[in-house]
């Protein structure tokens, strides 16, 4: 039992920073009823933006929000429609996709 349970707390710390993202790992601000997203604090190295934020969109990337992070991939929702100046500059993308619409 004890050997079941460390595998999963393993599986989940190596799987969790390759493939995840918590809101927390994203900065933002809320303008009319929008969220920018303004900053990642998170360390993957391949991002998946949320649609949603605290229960409203997602539509606008900041100027600069993920810049110098070491990217490599990045999904980016539907919902946005503006990305700032620079906002992933200085990163190694090889990949950047837009999230497929599922409504």
């Amino acid at each position: 039992m004890k050997g079941n349970v460390l595998l999963v707390v393993l599986l989940v710390g190596l799987l969790f920073p390759v493939f995840g993202q918590s809101t927390s790992d994203f900065e933002y601000e809320v303008k009319n009823n929008t969220v920018t997203i303004t900053g990642y604090k998170g360390s993957s190295k391949n991002v998946v933006i949320p649609e949603k934020v605290g229960g409203l969109p997602v539509g606008a990337i900041g100027e600069r929000a993920f810049r110098d992070k070491q990217l490599i991939s990045v999904v980016i929702p539907n919902s946005v429609t503006h990305i700032g100046d620079r906002a992933f500059s200085t990163n190694q993308l090889t990949r950047l996709k837009k999230k497929p619409s599922f409504a």
